[in-house]
This record gives structure tokens, sequence and C-alpha cells, in this order.
């Protein structure tokens, strides 16, 4: 009769119930080396390109719209509760210990007694298929996905906030260039109709010049309609009221 040990046995039966390998993330095709033009100095972090802008403004509005967003505190929270579950993965790989301690005082005619305890427990279970360390890293994946969530919460919110304030600052600037051309086409018309009137030029020259400060007028009013629009969605992002946004 073959006998086997039971210690061989013991070890093949663990080998069969051991969990699967590490867990790894997928493999990202990215090139080696980043090209980057040469004598270009170092940008700002990435998570603050916006202040490369130089424009205080522009600052303000992105911290007031990451208080108030409801979509940053979400996934904020959700950081919070992937670090406190990873800490408890963490805990559980080490020993539980447990102390305590009392102390009594008992009195006779004669004598006075005083009585003191102290208590210690430890305990430890051994993780033989490695449920603990799996638990440990799904966790700490669970917090880097959390991580995630919000990089890619605050890189929308703030985009939306930037490219919504450059658009604003954009149509600023065009209605106050048609404004001035506007007024400069008046004063133009203005002398046209003076020359027409000394005979140096025929009537439609002076119609020309009418109509060239009348169109350049019809597209205010569109402007600033755009303008208000953009007023409007910098309010939403940043939780302001739309008048506060004005000018």
């Amino acid at each position: 009769m073959i006998r086997i040990p039971l210690l061989s046995l013991l070890a093949l039966g663990l080998g069969a119930c051991a969990v699967g390998p590490d867990y790894a993330p997928p493999a990202l095709d990215l090139p080696q080396r980043w090209n980057a033009a040469a004598g270009s100095k170092a940008s700002p972090r990435p998570s603050e390109w916006w202040r490369g802008f130089r424009d205080p403004t522009l600052n303000a509005l992105v911290e007031q719209a990451i208080a108030g967003n409801l979509d940053v505190a979400q996934a904020k929270a959700r950081i919070r509760e992937a670090r406190a579950s990873r800490e408890q993965a963490v805990g559980a790989l080490f020993p539980q210990v447990d102390g305590g301690a009392s102390a009594s005082r008992s009195r006779s005619s004669t004598v006075t007694r005083n009585s003191f305890r102290a208590g210690f427990d430890a305990s430890w279970e051994i993780d033989l298929f490695g449920a603990r360390d799996r638990a440990l890293e799904a966790a700490t994946y669970g917090t880097d996905a959390a991580f995630d969530d919000l990089d890619t919460v605050m890189l929308t919110l703030i985009g939306d906030v930037a490219s919504t304030y450059v658009e604003a600052r954009g149509l600023q600037a065009r209605i106050v260039l048609a404004r001035n051309t506007a007024k400069t086409q008046r004063e133009t018309e203005a002398l046209t109709r003076t020359r027409f009137q000394a005979g140096d030029i025929s009537a439609i020259d002076t119609a020309r010049a009418t109509a060239q400060a009348a169109s350049t007028e019809a597209q205010i009013p569109a402007l600033e309609a755009a303008l208000a629009q953009s007023q409007h969605r910098l309010a939403v992002l940043t939780g302001r009221p739309p008048a506060a946004m004005a000018g």
C-alpha cells in the first residue's frame, strides 16, 4: 500500500484552490517619447492649464464652478468612500489586537485591598487563499478609478467654463468693434451727404454709405444676444445669478 504524506496532500489542495494571478491593468499602447518644440518652456500643470491665460477673472470663475458643482462634490464623495474601503482592506491584513484593563478595591474591617487586572488578546486569521490581498487590490483600483472619475468631471467642467468665457470675451470685443465701426460709418455718411449737396458726388455714393452703416448696426443686436447666452451659461456653470455675469 502506497502512503502519500499528509503535507503533500495539503500542498496539492492549497495549490488547486489558489486564487488566479494578480490583477494587472490593461496595457496601453503609448509612445515611448513625447516630442516637444525645441526651446519651449514648461507649461502649467495639466490640472491647472487655464492659469496659462493669466486672467484673474477666468481663475475666479473656475474656482467658483468647482466649489459649487454637484458632480464634482459627488466625485469627491466617491473618493472618500473608496479611500475608506481601502483603509479597511489594509487593516484586514494585520493582526486584530484587543486590550483591556480593570481595577477594583475592597475593604474589610482591618485590610484594604487594591486589585488590578490587564488583558491582551491578539488574533490573526491566516489568509490561505489570498482573499485579503485581492480585496486590497480591488480597493486600490477602486480608489484610482474614483480619482479618474474626478479628473474627468473636472476636465469637462473647467473646459466648459473656459471655452464659454473665451467665447463671451470674443463677443464683447466684436460688439465694441461693431459699435465703433458703425459710428465711423455714420460719420462717413454725414460727410458723403455734405459732398452730395455740394455736387461733388452722386446720390449712389450717399446711399452706399448709408447702407454700410445700417448693415453694421444690424449686426449688433445679434452679437448682444449671443453674449447674453454665453453669460447665462457661465452663470449656470458657476452657480451665480445671470445678472452678476453681465459686463
